[in-house]
């Protein structure tokens, strides 16, 4: 199955003035459902079982920065991937808004 392009966005931002938060995303994945579970910062993934977000030592996220899966768009942004994009779950880059 080829990798594809897709741009993954919150529906709508909810935070508190100081808080720090992705607004969105584009990265690598074979499909819209796969895209999704992407976290913008490409440094945790999404876990059906626990429905939320887990860091990749296995531990659960509890930054508010990015929403769960239903609080997400994923829109196709290509359906090619240059070969330097070549891994499933890459992030190619994210809009990320540091709090104050």
């Amino acid at each position: 199955m080829s990798l594809k392009l897709y741009l993954i966005c919150q529906k709508e931002v909810h935070v508190e003035d100081w808080s720090s938060y992705y607004s969105g995303a584009v990265v690598v994945a074979k499909n819209q459902k796969d895209a999704v579970r992407i976290h913008p910062s490409g440094e945790a993934h999404w876990n059906d079982k626990n429905n939320t977000w887990l860091d990749n030592e296995g531990e659960i996220v509890s930054f508010n920065e990015w929403p769960t899966l239903k609080d997400i768009t994923c829109s196709l942004v290509s359906n090619t991937v240059e070969p330097t994009y070549s891994s499933h779950g890459q992030v190619v880059c994210s809009s990320y808004h540091p709090g104050g």
